[in-house]
């Protein structure tokens, strides 16, 4: 009986506490805390996290939005590409995104700015590459969403359309970093 007490009396605790979330929470209906979801590490001995930062809601701009962009540069090995970060966002938003919802949201942000949206399959995930089209040199944006958390990853100014996911294993490093634990719902 007292075993049955102190049990229910912890899980009472963890609750109001706000520990035992990370316990019983449905992780499956969505993310948090954008902070916390950024990769703040080195990743696969080519990107050295530098910093992370608030950031302002870009894709889908509204009130109950939050994010943060972390930092990442090249190790030298690849700094004869390019010495320009890269730079990942995360916003989260109140409620799950919607496939359509999201596919409108991409397009508009591109019309925008005047830039070509191509859907692209990596790693059996559907993302969006955004770039200024043609083959000259620019930044690519790769944008996906994950419950109700958007992925933004920029480039530095190196990327042409034949070397972005073919020739820089940074970049495909960065990507299959984020995919692995969040990974696509574009559909």
């Amino acid at each position: 009986m007292k075993k049955g007490i102190l049990i229910v009396l912890i899980i009472f605790v963890l609750l109001v506490t706000g520990i035992g979330i990370y316990y019983f929470a449905d992780f499956n209906e969505k993310i948090e805390n954008p902070q916390e979801i950024l990769i703040k590490e080195n990743i696969g001995g080519e990107l050295d996290f530098f910093m992370a930062v608030p950031s302002d809601c870009s894709i889908i701009r509204d009130i109950d939005c939050s994010s943060y962009s972390a930092v990442y540069y090249v190790s030298e090995e690849f700094m004869k590409y390019s010495s320009d970060p890269f730079s990942v966002s995360v916003e989260i938003h109140k409620s799950s995104l919607k496939n359509d919802e999201f596919v409108e949201a991409v397009s508009k942000f591109s019309n925008d700015r005047g830039l070509d949206v191509e859907k692209k399959l990596i790693e059996g995930n559907q993302l969006f590459i955004l770039t200024s089209g043609g083959d000259r040199t620019n930044n690519y944006i790769v944008v996906w969403y994950n419950k109700n958390a958007i992925f933004t990853i920029i480039t530095g100014v190196w990327a042409t359309p034949s070397n972005v996911f073919n020739d820089y294993r940074p970049m495909k490093k960065l990507i299959s970093a984020y995919l692995k634990k969040y990974p696509s719902n574009l559909i």
